[in-house]
């Protein structure tokens, strides 16, 4: 990946990295969840279709600098290949997979994920957008 390129991912990462992480605080603060939950796990679903088109422009279009995994999975219908790409940081990641089924359907997920300290306790945060317009955290050790 070319230099200029690799510094506009970077800062497209590090910028809607922040945005997000501010929006989970303040649900956090609003509902505080107990230990246990964040044990067990703990998904947050907010309707924030005001950051939809950040997250379209600073995750699902940003170019990958790096290939995590190819694989290709038999199914009944015929063989469905996944990629799986990531930009990685010490701050967090983001980790698009797309699959491909044999009929030619392509599905793609983007994530963004990051750690959070919070009571003490040391989170793992996946963080994605539905169809629908909501951002989902997904919340546990």
């Amino acid at each position: 990946m070319e230099d200029y390129l690799k510094k506009k991912v970077d800062e497209s990462f590090y910028q809607i990295l922040q945005k997000i992480k501010n929006i989970l605080e303040e649900e956090l603060n609003l509902t505080p969840p107990n230990e246990k939950q964040l044990k067990e796990g703990l998904s947050i679903s907010l309707q924030k279709e005001d950051i939809y088109d950040e997250w379209i422009e600073y995750i699902e279009t940003l170019p990958l600098p790096e290939i995590e995994k190819i694989e290709t999975i038999d199914h009944n219908d015929g063989p469905h290949v996944k990629i799986i790409y990531k930009l990685e940081k010490p701050e967090g990641k983001i980790v698009r997979k797309i699959k491909v089924k044999s009929d030619g359907k392509i599905n793609i997920y983007n994530y963004l994920i990051f750690d959070i300290e919070y009571n003490g306790l040391k989170i793992k945060v996946e963080t994605e957008y539905d169809s629908y317009g909501n951002l989902i955290f997904r919340l546990g050790e």
